[in-house]
Formats: structure tokens, sequence, C-alpha cells
């Protein structure tokens, strides 16, 4: 016990404290005075990781590095944004985006409803103003499109029409690229059924001085007709007429005179497309007749020089399961080409992957 209080006695005197003890206690502001800022720093940094400063250089460098890392962020989310708004199906396109004009064909055809179907998907998927001209058909749309100063940027065309284009206009070859291959395109050549007339031979023996009915001026099948002129001499004695299809239609029908008819029209159009003219005869056997044409007729004078490639088929045609029928014929192809002068490499791929998307509905594989 009285060990013990020698003890508390010996704790409770005043002791002697050395020079540097002391300026450590004074410097931790254990006498009451707070310590100077630069010390509660430095005391701060060697509790944290023992060197003084350290603490302060990570915690800089750190908020440099997620700084950083947060305008490479930023940045990246406004490109993505940028393209998506250029890009995006709503048709909001970085800048003024170009117009399409697509010269199709005649009113009620085919190739007119090709250039509808692709001005839906364009407008509607892509945001790109279009427009679709009614034409005369495959060589107006060639010549329209072949204009700098015609708006056309866009058509449709027969291939045998684009050859003959070409022939005429060497030019051309470099003012244009073709996008799509629309199907098989195939010549109906129609007569009056009361005039039996059912091959090309009985046709050439009775026409001479008569005309065959084309369409309008331009059309693709006054290419076809003349080819087929040029592989049988003796159907030029008939003359070409540029007559619209209802027209000579009307003019061919049994209550018109003979002596102003056409003795035929001629259709070149996919053989299960939706046209008018084509249907009328289809339902109207007693009035008209499909002309077949097959290779025999039209050997006279061999493949002239530059001609182009057809196909001989007996293809079905007609929509309607009552009023279809088969028929020997020649077939061209069906195209669009675009102009790369007049649209920008990035407008006629989005047109091009367009096309596919129209495609799917307007021409169904079992069609």
């Amino acid at each position: 016990m009285r060990q013990a209080q020698e003890v508390l006695i010996e704790n409770a005197r005043p002791r002697e404290v050395s020079n540097r003890q002391r300026d450590v206690v004074s410097s931790s502001g254990l006498h009451g005075s707070p310590p100077p800022h630069s010390a509660l720093k430095t005391i701060s940094c060697r509790h944290s990781d023992g060197d003084p400063g350290r603490r302060n250089r990570k915690a800089h460098s750190g908020r440099q590095q997620g700084s950083s890392h947060v305008s490479k962020t930023l940045k990246f989310l406004g490109l993505a944004l940028a393209i998506f708004w250029a890009l995006s199906p709503s048709g909001t396109w970085a800048s003024d985006p170009e117009e399409i004009v697509i010269a199709s064909g005649g009113r009620g055809g085919f190739y007119q409803a090709v250039g509808r179907a692709l001005r839906v998907v364009l407008s509607h998927d892509d945001g790109l103003p279009t427009e679709v001209k009614a034409t005369a058909g495959s060589m107006a749309n060639l010549e329209a499109l072949n204009d700098p100063a015609n708006p056309v940027n866009v058509a449709l065309t027969q291939a045998d029409a684009l050859q003959r284009f070409l022939a005429q206009h060497p030019e051309f070859k470099d003012r244009y690229t073709q996008l799509a291959d629309v199907g098989k395109e195939c010549a109906f050549l129609i007569t009056r059924r009361e005039d039996n007339i059912r091959s090309l031979d009985a046709l050439a023996q009775a026409g001479p001085g008569r005309a065959i009915a084309l369409g309008e001026a331009g059309t693709g099948a006054a290419v076809t007709w003349s080819q087929m002129t040029a592989l049988k001499p003796s159907l030029s004695t008939i003359r070409p007429e540029s007559l619209g299809l209802i027209e000579a239609l009307l003019a061919m029908g049994p209550a018109a005179p003979v002596q102003d008819a056409p003795i035929a029209m001629m259709i070149v159009q996919r053989p299960m497309a939706v046209a008018t003219p084509l249907e009328v005869v289809l339902r109207n056997t007693n009035d008209y007749s499909l002309v077949p044409i097959v290779k025999a007729d039209l050997q006279d004078a061999g493949d002239p020089s530059g001609a182009p490639d057809y196909n001989y088929e007996k293809v079905v045609v007609g929509l309607a399961r009552d009023h279809q029928t088969s028929v020997d014929t020649i077939c061209t192809r069906g195209l669009i080409v675009a102009s790369p002068q007049k649209l920008s490499p990035k407008t006629i791929q989005v047109v091009d992957d367009a096309i596919l998307t129209s495609f799917r509905y307007l021409m169904p594989a079992s069609r």
C-alpha cells in the first residue's frame, strides 16, 4: 500500500521537459494555442501515409484524371448524338437533305408503282424529300438523268433502252451508276382478235402502211420494237406511232373504224405486274389477242452489231387466276440507275438501301 502511494506521489511531481519535447508540444497546440495551418497539413499528411504532401499530389492527380475521363465521355456522347441526329429515321440530317427526284414511267404502270414504293421508304424511313415524276418511259428517263439542268437524279429504265442510249451518248457511261435490277421485263404484242394475226410473219404481211402503237414518245417499248425490226426487217413496213396505250386499246376496240385503228400495240412490262392496259386485254379476249414472239421468227438478219441480248421465254401473264394465260415472248431487264453527279455517295447509298426495303412490299417472292 505504501509502495503504491509513493508511485502516485512520484507521478504527480513536476518534471524537467527538454527543449525538443517543448518544441513538439508547443507546435502541436497541447498548451491551448492552435497549431499553425501548415502544421495541421503536415500532421494530417504524416498521419495518412507517412509522406508529407503525397496525399495532396494524389488528390490533385485524381481530380485531373477524373476531369479528363468526364471530358472524353462527354465528347463521345456528343459525337454519338450528332451521328444519331444526322441519320435518324425521323429524317433529321446534319445538313439540308438532298431531294430525290425519280423518273418512273407512264401513269398506272409498273415503273410508277416502283417509284411510289421507293418514295414511301425514302420519305418516311430516311427523311428524304422525294418526288416521283410520271414520264413517257425509259428513253425519256435517261434523257432527264443525263441533263445537268434537269432535277431527275434517279431513273427506271429497260436494259435494252440503256444500251441504246449508251450507243447514242457514249459520255453517259460515266454519268450513271446502276443501283438495282427490278426484274424481268417482257414484250407483249397485242392485236385485234378479228384480224386473226397469230405470228410475226402474219403481222408483217398484214401491216404495210399500218401503225403499231408503242405508247408515248420516249418509251422503252419503242426501243424493243426497233430492235425487233432490226432482227426481222419485214416488220419495218409497220409504222411506229406514239400513242397512249389506253387510247390505242380504244382505237383497236370492236367499235372503232378498222381503217383508223393501229394494227397492233406493244407493251413492255413485268409479266405479273399490275398494269391496266394488259389487264384490259386479258379480261377481253373476245376483242384482243396476244401474238407470240419466238426466236425462230427473229432470225431473218441475225443479231446486228450492238443489239442487246434478249431471253426468249414462255411466261405467265396476269394477276387474276381467272384471266391468266401464257405466251412466248422476248424479255429484257428493268433497272434503277442514279446520277453520281447529282447525288452524293451518302445519299446514293441511302437510296440503294431503301430500294431493298421497298422491294419486300412491292415484289413478294411469289410474284
